[in-house]
């Protein structure tokens, strides 16, 4: 991409015409943001951005279209990039500019201890998915399906029964999976009794 090209890029506002229109104030100073290159927690962004910009003083009536119009500048690498490949004139309020943030980097959302506890559960296949991940605080249906499908399930019998398996929730998939992991369990305590008879 040439630099005019860029230029006309970048001159082609995802904002709606209300929003490019709006006037910051004469007095206004713009805040220092932490700047977000796409590839950590989206929600952990937008809160850093919505501190940030709750420490200003800006007319109501014109804070949404301001919020929308700084955004731009807490990007920086692959996520301004994005933010430039917006649709024209495709965002109208602070409330759609999040919402195609946050599902744009969904991918890096930040589980914490909802991450640490499904390692352990990998880690250690004897312990029941579903005991362990209703002791979760906080967990995503898509993480904690790949899990239960991807790593913990392959290690069990009964793969081939559910590599078909579309469940929209943890809930339906652990549903259905619950009865056949309690009977691989039982199956993996009677191995680990007679292999410990076997030895005496």
């Amino acid at each position: 991409m040439t630099y005019k090209d860029l230029l006309k890029k970048v001159k082609q506002s995802p904002f709606t015409q209300s929003v490019a229109d709006t006037v910051f104030l004469v007095n206004f100073h713009t805040p220092s943001f932490l700047k977000f290159d796409g590839m950590t927690d989206p929600h952990e962004h937008m809160y850093q951005y919505l501190q940030v910009m709750h420490g200003t003083t800006m007319p109501r009536e014109i804070r949404d279209a301001i919020m929308c119009k700084l955004f731009p500048q807490s990007l920086k690498g692959p996520a301004l990039k994005w933010f430039c490949q917006l649709t024209l004139k495709s965002i109208g309020s602070f409330k759609e500019m999040t919402k195609d943030f946050i599902e744009n980097y969904s991918v890096n959302v930040n589980l914490g201890a909802t991450s640490k506890m499904l390692c352990t559960i990998i880690q250690q296949t004897d312990e029941r998915f579903s005991i362990v991940l209703v002791e979760i605080p906080k967990f995503d249906d898509i993480i904690a399906l790949f899990v239960l499908k991807r790593v913990l399930l392959p290690r069990l019998s009964f793969l081939d029964e559910i590599c078909n398996w579309k469940p929209r929730t943890i809930a339906k998939a652990l549903g259905r999976t619950r009865r056949m992991i309690e009977v691989e369990g039982l199956r993996r305590t009677t191995k680990l009794e007679h292999l410990n008879h076997s030895r005496r």
